[in-house]
């Protein structure tokens, strides 16, 4: 069975969304940087749980679960992303 990994706050509290790099990939998947972010770690298989008090922003996120897979090259591109962001404490 296996351990499973859950992405704690997975949009790093809206860090995520202020990478240009991240912007630009998500403009050309037709979607936000947030729903980007949260598809990216749904088909890594990362459990994924967004918090939003916005209800725009909760509809946002929603709709990740239902957009198109995101090509095998532009997931390459954004695992080249790796901004180290951390919301909590290190574990290391």
């Amino acid at each position: 069975m296996g351990i499973q990994v859950e992405g704690y706050c997975p949009l790093a509290k809206g860090r995520v969304v202020q990478s240009p790099e991240l912007a630009a990939i998500a403009k050309t998947q037709g979607c936000t940087s947030a729903q980007l972010a949260l598809r990216w770690s749904l088909q890594r298989n990362i459990i994924t749980i967004p918090k939003s008090c916005s209800e725009s922003h909760i509809k946002s996120n929603v709709e990740a679960l239902t957009m198109n897979p995101i090509p095998g090259k532009v997931m390459e591109q954004i695992d080249a992303l790796d901004c180290n962001l951390r919301c909590t404490w290190d574990p290391t």
